[in-house]
């Protein structure tokens, strides 16, 4: 298998301002690298911003800021980036959601085609084998799996992620290919549609040892709760009741809580997440139900809630059905209208900024018209 292992970094910190400064990359096959190389990029902001005005800079890039100016704006090292996407047959990047970004802002700006690939974010590989890898940087990893490599030069990072990747694959006995399968991994597309994020199959539906992380329930209840929303309301015993349930029941396992929700919509209430519009609360009785004591201060200024315990509100419930989700479809769909929606605010941006300059220009020429006639 053909990897390509690739870091971006940026003069500014931001994703939209077209401020990738340099592409640097590891090519390789079966883990041995065939090339390895720093493409370096003018950036388009005139200031290089690492940090805040007066502080030191929060990265050391590997180059100054001259050496970046010397080099080529984004346009004209396009075919190259381009054709090594096209030599691979997976991308990897580490915490690699953010380097999409800085790419396809490049190409938006320059009106350049969208590079179409997969990928695959070793950070996230990282924390599955290990919980303790969760959420650690690629120095703090690179020290512990005995990678040595200058941060921030987009190359020798490039080339840590693809050996953290090979020191996984070690650690657990298993070939690229073998990993990704055991955890289910869908890689991640950018296409001309859309960014879609890599995930879990084994993860989303709790296998394997891993969980949904906080973020994807969050993401699965939301858009659950607007479906609800959206149903037609009906006659039952709990028409007029807005059901909010404890911190437990409402996120830890999502299933359930949604099968629930599902249940009280049917019998003609609602579900909501803010207690201030609850007039329902499903409680575990139990001290650790920080909802329930943020509940009674609000009933002690007069909101008027019923308590009920949780057996006894399910019992209430009658049967309820098993239903299953299409948790994927959901996950990717909000994905898409993530990226859709990121796309849309950067043109408008961009757009912003154009007409700002052509006022100016304006604004200009009228004074110079005025000077003229008084002159």
């Amino acid at each position: 298998m053909k990897i390509l292992s690739f870091d971006i970094e940026s003069c500014t910190g931001n994703p939209s301002d077209c401020s990738l400064c340099s592409f640097g990359y590891c090519l390789s096959e079966d883990f041995e690298v065939l090339e390895k190389k720093d493409i370096l990029v003018n950036p388009r902001p005139k200031k290089f911003r690492l940090g805040r005005p007066g502080e030191e800079a929060r990265i050391k890039l590997a180059y100054e800021e001259e050496v970046f100016r010397a080099a080529p704006r984004f346009d004209k090292v396009y075919k190259e980036i381009k054709a090594l996407f096209a030599r691979a047959d997976l991308c990897i990047g580490f915490a690699v959601g953010n380097d999409v970004r800085y790419l396809n802002n490049a190409c938006e700006f320059y009106r350049l085609p969208l590079l179409e690939y997969r990928f695959c974010d070793v950070q996230m590989l990282a924390g599955f084998l290990d919980p303790e890898n969760k959420g650690q940087g690629l120095s703090r990893l690179g020290e512990k799996y005995g990678i040595e490599f200058l941060e921030h030069k987009s190359d020798d990072d490039a080339y840590a992620t693809l050996m953290l990747l090979e020191k996984l694959c070690l650690s657990c006995k298993m070939s690229l290919q073998e990993l990704l399968d055991y955890y289910e991994i869908v890689p991640g597309v950018n296409a001309k549609d859309g960014v879609k994020g890599m995930f879990s199959l084994a993860q989303l539906y709790n296998r394997k040892g891993l969980k949904r992380s906080k973020a994807q329930s969050g993401i699965l209840l939301h858009e659950f709760l607007r479906e609800m929303k959206r149903r037609p309301r009906v006659q039952g015993i709990l028409r007029g009741k807005r059901v909010c349930f404890h911190s437990d029941l409402e996120k830890n396992d999502i299933l359930r809580s949604r099968r629930l929700i599902n249940r009280i919509y049917e019998l003609g209430g609602t579900y909501v997440s803010d207690l201030t519009a609850a007039n329902l609360y499903v409680t575990d009785g139990t001290d650790a139900d920080a909802r329930l004591r943020k509940l009674r201060r609000l009933m002690s200024a007069g909101q008027k809630v019923k308590i009920v315990g949780e057996e006894e509100f399910i019992q209430s419930l009658g049967e309820v059905e098993e239903i299953e989700f299409d948790d994927v479809s959901v996950l990717v769909r909000h994905a898409r209208e993530k990226a859709e929606n990121r796309i849309v605010r950067a043109r408008g941006q961009k757009g912003n900024a154009e007409k700002s300059k052509v006022e100016k220009y304006r604004e200009k020429t009228a004074a110079n018209k005025e000077l003229a006639k008084k002159g």
